[in-house]
């Protein structure tokens, strides 16, 4: 999967969007294009996501927006200035069955920085005994943190 992420600005002091609490990013999984943004400024972040074409891409690279739900979103929040790319990152999923559910390893690389990320997901629900287990097992310290790919390219 690739991601490329926008905001107004490079400086994090004037990115309308980082600065709201807003992630803006396009992705592109499978040869399809996906426009997604995550508002985290409520108590339950809204999601917004709509399907986009390779000529929509192109054109927003060319700072048009698409139509649809995720323009509607930005226009509702009061976006005033143009979008432009901030950054962009390629991350490399693999997935397997674990305890009942699945287990799923990304490496997300930017700059040529990796970092990892591990997901566990399942319908089950399981005791913090059986999650500190399952951590042990994988060899993840209970002290680790997690660190969004947004965060991670405003970090470089």
């Amino acid at each position: 999967m690739l991601y490329f992420y926008f905001d107004t600005s490079l400086k994090k002091e004037e990115a309308q969007l980082l600065q709201s609490n807003i992630r803006l990013r396009v992705r592109i999984k499978e040869q399809k294009c996906s426009f997604e943004l995550r508002n985290y400024q409520a108590d339950t972040y809204q999601n917004f996501l709509q399907e986009i074409s390779w000529a929509e891409f192109n054109f927003f690279l060319q700072g048009e927006l698409p139509k649809g739900v995720v323009k509607e979103e930005l226009l509702a929040i009061g976006l005033e200035a143009p979008l432009i790319l901030i950054g962009s990152s390629q991350t490399v999923r693999a997935k397997k069955p674990f305890y009942g559910g699945k287990l799923i390893i990304d490496k997300t690389t930017n700059l040529n920085q990796d970092s990892w990320q591990i997901e566990f997901r399942s319908e089950q629900k399981f005791s913090s005994y059986m999650i500190g287990k399952i951590k042990r097992e994988l060899g993840i310290s209970g002290r680790c943190c997690f660190v969004r790919k947004l965060k991670r390219i405003w970090m470089l």
